[in-house]
């Protein structure tokens, strides 16, 4: 009898594959965390460098609108030093009128010309400084859009380098315990999920390709070019899961071992696709599948970890007859959290399942996004 549980997410995190990166020289087992941690956060420079480039032209546009405020200062200051020679001028007069008449009227236009013309020496000396604050923003802003594509284009050869490092690693030495260059693998229960998730997907790409060689040696090439897709699918999504460890392993080194994570921050258009997606402030239904292969009724509840509480709430359990299938509801919620890219694990833990029937607890990364608008 088939005593396995089956759970089927219904929002699955399909994330993109990667295309095939060239092969580097392997590195030193106590290297490993410290190598998914460097391309984790070249990753994430990347995603910003790609989202500053995609704003260019918002950014040029807002370079043009602090050339024109700049050279209106200039302007301006050019108005406020000829009104204070003006002033400066009606006042000199007025006092030498009041010097011949004695009259008190002159020397008051006098004292009032005076303070006009400084008034406008001052409004001069502002709008100089404005002007040369606006220049050096608009200096800032050109560089940064010059420097966009380069380092956009820097940033990609430095991102394709650092996984296929951090892969070398994993694949080809065994990762050892926790060392001094921080969070391992075992320390941070995202990221050992995460490698659990790539070592079942490469061990499928190792039975497709056997599947593949047999096929050809039969002469059956249309089933062998199948398996051979699917050996090449299977090991694409093995190195998304590792390099979704390598993301957990960076937040691990910066939160402590034991709690809710902080949010990622990170541009909407970055995230992954199958995420999540919920507004600031707001609720999303959505469900988990699951199948009874027992020949008796059990109950089921639902665990998370790695997320903030009240993030993924649902009934205390669910009972599920012989052979069934039913959703289990779910309720993600928002309230309460800061935007940004949360990543956790969701288990269905069988609460009932005993020696008749092995307790068979299943486990699936999770990720939900929360927008800032």
């Amino acid at each position: 009898m088939n005593w396995k549980l089956t759970i089927r997410l219904t929002a699955a995190l399909a994330l993109a594959l990667l295309a095939a990166l060239p092969r580097v020289a392997a590195q030193t087992c106590a290297n490993c965390e410290k190598l998914g941690r460097t391309a984790a956060d070249l990753q994430m420079q990347l995603l910003w460098a790609n989202e500053t480039l995609r704003q260019l032209p918002d950014l040029q546009n807002q370079a043009d609108a602090l050339e024109r405020q700049r050279i209106a200062a200039l302007r301006q200051a050019d108005v406020d030093i000829d009104h204070a020679r003006l002033y400066g001028n009606l006042a000199r007069d007025a006092r030498e009128l009041g010097d011949r008449t004695h009259s008190d009227a002159d020397y008051e236009r006098a004292a009032g010309y005076t303070q006009n013309s400084q008034q406008a020496k001052a409004d001069f000396e502002a709008n100089e400084a404005k002007a040369k604050a606006l220049g050096q923003q608009q200096a800032e802003l050109r560089a940064k859009i010059a420097s966009a594509k380069p380092e956009v284009d820097r940033l990609t050869k430095e991102v394709a380098v650092a996984w296929q490092a951090y892969h070398d690693c994993l694949t080809k030495t065994k990762c050892p315990p926790p060392t001094a260059t921080g969070a391992a693998h075992s320390d941070c229960p995202d990221a050992d999920e995460w490698l659990n998730r790539a070592d079942e997907l490469y061990g499928m790409a190792q039975r497709e390709h056997g599947f593949a060689m047999q096929a050809r040696s039969r002469g059956d090439a249309k089933s062998a070019d199948y398996f051979e897709q699917q050996a090449r699918s299977s090991d694409s999504m093995a190195r998304t899961r590792e390099q979704m460890a390598a993301y957990a392993l960076l937040k691990c080194g910066e939160r402590p071992a034991v709690g809710p994570q902080q949010p990622q921050p990170i541009a909407e258009s970055a995230v992954p696709p199958g995420a999540i997606r919920l507004p600031p402030e707001g609720e999303e239904r959505g469900a988990v599948t699951i199948t009874n292969h027992c020949d008796r009724a059990e109950s089921y509840r639902v665990e998370t970890t790695g997320l903030p509480e009240g993030m993924i709430t649902a009934a205390d359990e669910l009972r599920v007859d012989a052979g069934a299938t039913r959703p289990f509801v779910l309720i993600y919620s928002s309230k309460g959290l800061k935007p940004g890219l949360y990543s956790g694990t969701l288990r269905i833990v069988c609460l009932t399942c005993n020696a008749s029937c092995p307790r068979q607890d299943t486990s699936s990364p999770v990720l939900i996004f929360i927008r800032d608008k």
